[in-house]
């Protein structure tokens, strides 16, 4: 056979193939991932084909469903990847070194946080709102500190695509962000909170390892432990406890943690760049003499999943945990293992106030270019309901 005619008689047996294996009711299906809606294969009825909808919603599952659908998705996202640097996952974006980037975050970065998120109102009053809580849990002996996270690209700006990196080039020409709003306003009001972006730009060089995967949009354990040790320092100097000082086990590995590859895993490759090396951590705590375990709270966003993991690991460095994601769920670590509670955005049905008298220290966490509206609502709840 002449060379001119394999291309098309590959895809000319591809497509027989595929038609006979759907004909034939054959399912040859492969997993990807991410979340996606399943579509139903439409009814067919004399009205749906007459007025076109059936057409439509059939052409609709069919595109979802048909054979082989899994690897022609991975051979097209591999192309985009390799040949033009592009990911196929209009979510994800590929930065300088094939570093990812949440699409959503750079945009909100670039027109939210300076337009609609930072809004100074808004941001006052959420601020007293955790003033006020941090004043009724000092009222009740307990330890307070506000956690401001940092997202990737605020701490890895030189490896954004040039079309987009202009911005972080403008410097302190920049107006006000959400994070210097919200620092104004707690240094004003004497709120304790750390400033997780501060430590790690310090902490950053040229030789220094990375806080971030090339292949995730969240910490690494590296970052997740410098900043904890940032959060029990603030806690140490304003509190009322002596929370444990501890030294890093710190593993290196061409082996991922699962979170590391969050982002990675959803551009759905047959093939992509990892970091050369991936660190594994375990903390080996030093418990202050005379003094029990303690028990926290802590609420906050994706970013605290990870530190909770944290401190679930080796001797774990609290009796337990309460750690509520948004308002979506909350989970109960203890010594006996980890109970999940659905909240389904309910802050009254949450339970938190309950929580909070069981816990010795509070931690609330959140993004340093967005705040969650759950977040207002929670500040808002929290501050009436402390203050009763």
């Amino acid at each position: 056979m002449k060379t001119r005619y394999i291309f098309p008689s590959v895809i000319l047996g591809t497509l027989i193939l595929v038609s006979l294996s759907f004909l034939l009711n054959i399912r040859i299906r492969s997993g990807l991932s991410g979340v996606y809606e399943e579509s139903e294969k439409p009814a067919v009825s004399l009205q749906s084909v007459l007025d076109g909808s059936y057409q439509s919603s059939y052409d609709q599952w069919f595109s979802d469903n048909f054979n082989f659908r899994e690897y022609f998705v991975l051979l097209f996202n591999q192309w985009k990847y390799s040949v033009f640097e592009k990911s196929g996952n209009e979510t994800v974006m590929l930065g300088k070194e094939k570093m990812l980037y949440a699409q959503n975050r750079i945009q909100i970065r670039q027109n939210i946080d300076r337009k609609r998120s930072y809004r100074e109102n808004s941001v006052v009053a959420y601020a007293e709102n955790i003033a006020a809580i941090q004043r009724g849990l000092e009222k009740q002996g307990k330890a307070f500190c506000y956690l401001i996270s940092p997202y990737k690209e605020n701490v890895y700006p030189e490896y954004i695509p040039k079309r987009y990196s202009w911005y972080w080039d403008k410097g302190d020409a920049l107006p006000k962000s959400l994070r210097e709003g919200l620092m104004e306003e707690f240094d004003r009001l004497g709120v304790h909170y750390y400033d997780a972006l501060t430590e790690l730009l310090e902490e950053k060089d040229e030789n220094s390892p990375m806080f971030f995967p090339h292949t995730g949009i969240h910490w690494n354990y590296l970052g997740v432990a410098k900043t904890v040790e940032g959060v029990f320092q603030a806690l140490n100097e304003n509190g009322p406890f002596t929370l444990p000082a501890f030294e890093l086990s710190v593993t290196e590995s061409p082996q991922p943690a699962a979170h590391d590859l969050d982002y990675y895993n959803i551009l759905n490759l047959i093939g992509g760049k990892l970091d050369e090396v991936y660190y594994h951590v375990e903390p080996v705590y030093q418990f202050p003499e005379g003094q029990s375990k303690l028990n926290l709270l802590y609420y906050g966003t994706s970013f605290g999943t990870h530190q909770a993991e944290f401190l679930e690991m080796g001797q774990r460095a609290f009796e337990s945990v309460c750690r509520y994601h948004y308002l979506d769920h909350k989970t109960r670590f203890t010594a006996q293992g980890s109970e999940r509670t659905v909240i389904n955005q309910d802050v009254q049905a949450s339970g938190i106030l309950e929580d909070i008298a069981l816990a010795d220290i509070v931690i609330m966490e959140n993004l340093d270019s967005e705040l969650a509206g759950t977040h207002l609502d929670m500040a808002e709840y929290l501050a009436a309901g402390l203050a009763a």
